[in-house]
């Protein structure tokens, strides 16, 4: 599941309720822990919604998963992940 899709959600789910009391969560993201590679794409916030817009991109993570097994993954591939979960 693409990072960019969970904050979505929890905007819409939790956040966006009227007259909601102030929240406090941790929201765990996915890509700063495996596999690494390939980083999804990001897309427009407006056409994340339920998250069929990263359908296509579904088995890319598993290829690029036996990939990084065998090469070991590296600093650089890790340093890429965490820019793109905190990319605006």
């Amino acid at each position: 599941m693409p990072d960019q899709y969970t904050p979505g959600r929890v905007q819409r789910l939790e956040l966006d309720k009227p007259n909601r009391a102030p929240v406090m969560a941790e929201v765990d993201l996915v890509s700063s822990h495996t596999p690494w590679a390939p980083l999804p794409r990001l897309v427009d916030w407006t056409r994340v919604g339920d998250g069929s817009v990263f359908d296509p991109d579904a088995g890319r993570g598993r290829l690029a998963g036996r990939r990084m097994a065998a090469a070991g993954p590296g600093e650089g591939a890790y340093a890429q992940s965490i820019a793109y979960s905190l990319d605006p």
